[in-house]
């Protein structure tokens, strides 16, 4: 084979690899207890949101007419902790998966903090 028809063959190769590289809206899958999650104030608490897409999606969670944590409108990721929680952490969580390709997706965690007697 001759150095150009070598260089064309794997040009062509790579281009149809590209092609069924589809990409696909992203999609929540899973987030915690359907949405609702009670816990007692002081504990810990895991916020987690599960999202599908090519590429994959981003995962950004915001609050409701509130900050996220102390000074973040938002958090980048797919699970947000809450070391020790009290009154002030209760409200609706959202996360939003974006990847680009369509329109982002969002989903809210309600959290409720149960006082302790």
């Amino acid at each position: 084979m001759s150095p150009g028809l070598e260089s064309t063959v794997k040009q062509s190769s790579n281009q149809s690899s590209c092609a069924t590289n589809a990409t696909i809206p992203p999609k929540i899958l899973q987030i915690t207890s359907g949405g609702l999650v009670e816990v007692k104030k002081g504990s810990r608490v895991t916020l987690e949101c599960k999202a599908s897409g090519n590429p994959p999606p981003t995962i950004t969670w915001t609050r409701k007419n509130n900050l996220v944590m102390a000074g973040k409108k938002s958090v980048d990721g797919p699970s947000l902790m809450i070391e020790q929680t009290n009154r002030h952490h209760a409200g609706t969580y959202m996360c939003t998966a974006d990847n680009g390709v369509g329109a982002p997706i969002t989903r809210e965690i309600t959290l409720n903090i149960l006082s302790v007697p």
